[in-house]
């Protein structure tokens, strides 16, 4: 069954027009006046995960929200690339895996994302970057954050338009260390050719030349698709138009108004 979420600017997946399931919680506070009792919204932590197809402006998406509501940015691959630097166990096991060509195990990723959870205060919220990625790894997080007692808030999938998907990438480039993305449009370095962070030099990736573009925003999209069904069912899946990122911006800031009224904007 493919694409039966409903495509909305920013009310909840399930339906435009619906009053939203996510609000702050709400608290008795005894009042400082006349020692009545008052009902206060209290902030709830912003627990997000974002999903887009290469070249949707979901790293762009993830550093705005990451300023503006003061998240904690977790990326899966930026926390291997961390074991590996510091040379832990897990990243020595990390980098013969990925030596060999093998996957890194879904057990590995989903305790690095574990360790990293636990080290927060349970009111500090975070947004997870490309994570999960399938269903099965879905399930494992609802399981941790179940145990742990730190739910899901929202899944949004960033929803672009495959040619202009394809436009973007073909004049993309990459600092492959890090993983970080430039577009001379919408993202450029500071210093033309160059990583803004190491000024190393910035290289196209093979995979987005124009010939291969198309293909994968529909293996993405194929692959991509039970990941959306699953957390639709569970009531969390918010679809964000983006014909660009200022536009997708300004939906993900209303949809965020909606779901965490309490949160100052």
């Amino acid at each position: 069954k493919k694409q039966m979420w409903a495509r909305v600017a920013v009310p909840c997946a399930h339906g435009a027009g619906k009053t939203t399931r996510h609000v702050g919680p709400v608290t008795t506070a005894f009042a400082s006046h006349g020692g009545h009792y008052s009902t206060t919204k209290v902030p709830a932590a912003v627990r997000i995960t974002l999903i887009g197809a290469p070249g949707s402006g979901k790293g762009t998406q993830s550093n705005r929200l990451v300023r503006d509501y003061n998240l904690l940015p977790i990326s899966t691959g930026n926390l291997l690339r961390t074991e590996q630097e510091l040379n832990t166990p897990i990243g020595q096991q990390v980098r013969e895996q990925m030596k060999a060509g093998v996957l890194v195990p879904d057990s590995v990723v989903l305790g690095l994302v574990d360790k990293q959870l636990r080290q927060l205060s349970p009111s500090h919220g975070w947004l997870l970057d490309g994570y999960p990625r399938n269903t099965a790894q879905a399930e494992q997080l609802t399981t941790l954050l179940d145990l742990i007692n730190r739910p899901l808030g929202a899944a949004l999938y960033i929803e672009v338009d495959k040619r202009v998907i394809a436009d973007r990438l073909k004049d993309r480039l990459t600092h492959m260390a890090s993983g970080r993305t430039y577009s001379p449009d919408y993202n450029p370095p500071a210093r033309a050719g160059v990583d803004d962070v190491t000024g190393e030099p910035l290289v196209r990736r093979p995979d987005d030349e124009p010939e291969t573009v198309m293909a994968r925003i529909q293996s993405f999209q194929d692959k991509i698709q039970p990941l959306l069904d699953y957390y639709d069912a569970r009531g969390v899946l918010h679809v964000v138009p983006s014909p660009n990122s200022d536009v997708g911006y300004k939906n993900i800031r209303e949809l965020m108004a909606k779901l965490y009224p309490a949160l100052p904007m």
